[in-house]
């Protein structure tokens, strides 16, 4: 029922120097195939994302950001690196500005030179602290509170989008 490896290459005409090597080089070929289309994939979900408007990508991203009820305090700490990591991502698509590798602190102070509403600067700047404090010296903080903190970015950008005129 089952052909024996010489019965299956009397049917395939294979060069004598790829008779051990056939099986392994058709492998690895689909192997190269396959990583192709992983890039390619990759690629074109990069440009699609490129094309749209950076506070919409900031939107979708903070929105894909959850918190399980009752997270540690390093998820905690990962979700406040996370969410100050878009907020720096999102200015500097907005104002055309480097800001990552600026710290917190000058983000702000590089923000209040751009037409940001006062209000939602001050709320920013609470959070902002509050993340560094998280990060840096193991603040403790509730789920609520970085929901709430959440929303504040959120409301920020939502803030900044620029109206049609």
């Amino acid at each position: 029922m089952f052909l024996e490896i010489p019965e299956l290459y009397d049917c395939i005409a294979v060069p004598t120097f790829f008779e051990k090597y056939y099986v392994l080089i058709l492998c690895g070929g689909f192997f190269v195939v396959g990583a192709l289309v992983v890039l390619l994939y990759h690629a074109y979900t990069r440009y699609k994302e490129s094309r749209k408007p950076c506070w919409d990508v900031a939107l979708n991203k903070i929105a894909r950001l959850s918190l399980a009820f009752g997270a540690s305090q390093s998820l905690l700490k990962l979700f406040y690196a996370d969410l100050t990591r878009i907020l720096k991502w999102y200015c500097h698509k907005r104002y055309n500005l480097v800001f990552v590798d600026k710290t917190d602190d000058e983000l702000l102070e590089s923000l209040k030179l751009f037409d940001c509403d006062a209000e939602s600067l001050d709320k920013l700047q609470g959070v902002v602290h509050l993340a560094v404090q998280i990060k840096f010296a193991k603040e403790v903080v509730s789920v609520d509170q970085a929901e709430s903190d959440k929303q504040v970015i959120i409301n920020f950008i939502k803030s900044s989008i620029p109206t049609e005129t």
